[in-house]
């Protein structure tokens, strides 16, 4: 394990199917619970498909990077199998897994929730306490849909948030960064992706049923 100055901040807003709406209904919470104990019958098999890069300042490798990563965050899970996905980016598996990098920002040095108006971001940095932050700070957003290939329907959809600040020591596995997020290496942005890498990956966990 290797140590990091950062307080890590990370709210992640969960969207599942509400009873009767015909919509999504969304909710936030700042933390997630350990992943389930393996199951002792059969896992159901979960493939990572490359991730689309929405967000300006990141560069489009970044998407098989983050793909690299939560496969490995996922077999740490140790309650699904995970396949790889074909060339084309097809799988066999029980689930696929499509994600999206929606929001990018390396440093945010000096600015809290007062800087980002009165949106979705700004009421997040609120609950967690950046109303001024007086450090560098990065944040990512991150879509996740787990998918049921037999019927194509979706099973869980959730926007992960990952927010770092340059202030306390964190540990991290020794797990490398995905393609194209090298350069981020040590620095708040690598605490904002591990985090909601870690935490997309147990929610899958969650959400991934065997099928068998």
């Amino acid at each position: 394990m290797k140590s990091f100055h950062v307080r890590l901040l990370a709210g992640i807003a969960l969207l599942t199917s509400g009873c009767g709406t015909g919509g999504m209904v969304g909710s936030s919470v700042d933390s997630v619970s350990a992943a389930p104990e393996p199951a002792a019958g059969p896992r159901p098999t979960v493939a990572v498909s490359s991730f689309n890069i929405a967000a300006p300042k990141a560069e489009k490798e970044v998407g098989n990077g983050l793909q690299a990563m939560l496969t490995m965050a996922l077999l740490r899970t140790q309650c699904c199998q995970v396949l790889e996905t074909d060339q084309d980016g097809s799988s066999s598996a029980d689930y696929l897994v499509t994600g999206a990098l929606t929001e990018f920002e390396p440093s945010v040095g000096g600015v809290g929730a007062s800087d980002y108006g009165s949106g979705v971001l700004a009421g997040f940095m609120q609950e967690v306490g950046l109303q001024h932050a007086n450090a560098d700070a990065a944040h990512v957003g991150i879509d996740i849909r787990l998918v049921a290939q037999s019927t194509r329907e979706i099973r869980n959809a959730t926007l992960v948030r990952g927010v770092a600040v340059d202030i306390e020591s964190l540990q991290f596995s020794d797990d490398s960064l995905g393609s194209g997020l090298e350069v981020y290496s040590n620095t708040p942005m690598e605490a904002a992706v591990r985090d909601a890498i870690e935490k997309a990956a147990v929610l899958i966990a969650k959400s991934a049923e065997p099928t068998g």
